[in-house]
């Protein structure tokens, strides 16, 4: 099969982030479902150590794959599989698994990335731009998971300290929260404390070893970077994780420290912020000399340790509730035209609520809008969902929220008759092609197909159960 045209290093980055989702397709045990993104990913990096399916699971195989995807390497980068990947799956009261893949990480590396305007040198002292690069590549949101909506994505009615944080402790800030008090939100401690406390299983890279465990053995050099990425619920996760980790020392073996957060809400407070920008500033600056990358000026979102936004997403809208400023919670119920839907203008009022009980001010990390479109209709799975603006029923809001939150930063697709024209999207010009026949399912595993009608219904009930559980109007 052909592919599309080589990706740039911002683009290969977002290509792996997209990559960690693969995942969030399917339902079944947490290993069955760890075994098929491995899998998954055997197409786009080598290192993934697997020969082939027999009784059920992967025969190991010592030599790299080359992918099965001829052409890789020119269009996604020469990437191997480093750590890897994990995908949690959590556990319920009743003591039964979620059944999807709640969580999903994994780390690649390759040997020379290009990063314009970067100041490194080569042994002759001339500049290069050229670095060993990892990059740990955490999955966003799953739309099937209600786990992530309601407890990693919503639960920011109560705050973590971060000056002293360790991961695992959940212990909430006292209220009122101070105003020079940095803290993040409950959801996010959740989230970065889950990352890193999983282990790939046996047969995949970094066996047994916690992410910061494998990041601290590594010592690529003076010439290197490590990238963290993510898209929606990892929009804050992996700028999180990354700043949790590099004041733990574990990524002193690498030369810079950089994030490239998409489509994320807000994970902690103003302090917080503040002290991320610091940390991780934009444009980079040389860690020995201080010296400011002179990145040339190119789209929009070829920028480093900011967090980039389509301007129609619903998700960066969230939690910043207050006047001033923008994204907001108070944009979201005419985001997508006037008049509102009553439905929409509730669920943004409780979740304002939800924000403003916190008393935090949450607040975004560095960021940047990137000039998505609204979208007349909307291909999910084999249905066409017509998506008018402004919506009339609240499935065509959540429809137009879809989209605008996947689709737009990726590329969509043309699908004739019903869209006649595929859109770039905002990062790529159109998604990560996918093997052709597909990948078989390893046993267990299933293909989840999405009701949007009723993922809308049951998203509904579960925010505002959940708003009414956490003493909200």
């Amino acid at each position: 099969m052909s592919l599309p045209a080589p990706l740039d290093t911002y683009q290969q980055v977002f290509a792996l982030s997209m990559l960690s989702n693969r995942a969030s397709a399917f339902t079944g045990p947490a290993a069955a479902l760890q075994q098929q993104l491995q899998y998954e990913l055997s197409s786009y990096l080598s290192g993934t150590n697997l020969k082939t399916v027999s009784n059920g699971g992967f025969v190991p195989d010592t030599d790299p794959l080359p992918g099965l995807l001829p052409g890789i390497p020119t269009y996604l980068g020469d990437w191997t599989l480093e750590w890897g990947p994990v995908v949690f799956s959590h556990t319920r009261k009743d003591g039964k698994p979620t059944g999807v893949a709640d969580n999903a990480v994994f780390v690649a590396s390759c040997p020379a990335v290009t990063f314009p305007g970067c100041p490194n040198t080569n042994q002759s002292n001339q500049p290069t731009g050229t670095l060993t690069t990892y990059v740990v590549a955490i999955a966003a949101t799953n739309p099937t998971s209600i786990y992530d909506w309601t407890v990693e994505d919503f639960d920011v009615s109560s705050s973590v300290p971060w000056n002293g944080w360790t991961p695992g402790n959940l212990t909430p800030a006292s209220k009122p929260v101070g105003l020079t008090t940095p803290v993040i939100s409950m959801g996010t401690a959740i989230g970065v404390s889950t990352v890193l406390s999983l282990t790939p299983p046996a047969a995949a890279p970094g066996s047994g070893q916690t992410l910061p465990q494998f990041l601290s053995q590594l010592k690529p050099g003076p010439n290197s970077a490590i990238v963290f990425t993510g898209h929606s619920l990892a929009g804050a996760l992996s700028p999180t994780t990354a700043f949790q980790l590099q004041r733990s020392g574990a990524l002193s073996g690498f030369a810079y420290n950089l994030v490239y957060p998409t489509a994320g809400a807000t994970p902690g407070n103003l302090p917080f912020v503040s002290a991320f920008n610091t940390a991780f500033p934009s444009p980079p600056k040389d860690p020995a000399t201080g010296a400011t990358w002179q990145i040339p000026a190119g789209a929009p979102y070829q920028c480093w340790n900011t967090l980039l936004w389509n301007r129609y997403d619903v998700v960066p809208h969230a939690w910043y509730a207050f006047f001033g400023g923008s994204p907001k919670l108070s944009e979201i119920p005419t985001l997508y035209g006037s008049p509102a839907l009553s439905s929409v203008s509730d669920l943004a009022t409780g979740a304002a609520a939800n924000s403003a009980f916190s008393t935090a001010i949450y607040a975004h990390t560095r960021n940047a809008p990137l000039p998505g479109t609204l979208q007349p209709g909307v291909m999910l799975g084999s249905s066409y969902v017509s998506t008018p603006t402004p919506p009339t029923a609240f499935e065509q809001f959540l429809a137009q929220l879809y989209v605008q939150h996947i689709g737009m930063y990726s590329g969509i697709p043309a699908n004739p008759p019903q869209i006649p024209n595929a859109t770039p999207g905002v990062i790529l010009p159109s998604p990560v092609p996918h093997p052709s026949p597909a990948l078989p399912r390893l046993p267990g595993v299933s293909t989840l197909e999405l009701d949007l009608e009723a993922f809308a219904q049951r998203i509904l009930t579960q925010i505002e159960d959940w708003l009414k559980k956490h003493h909200l109007p």
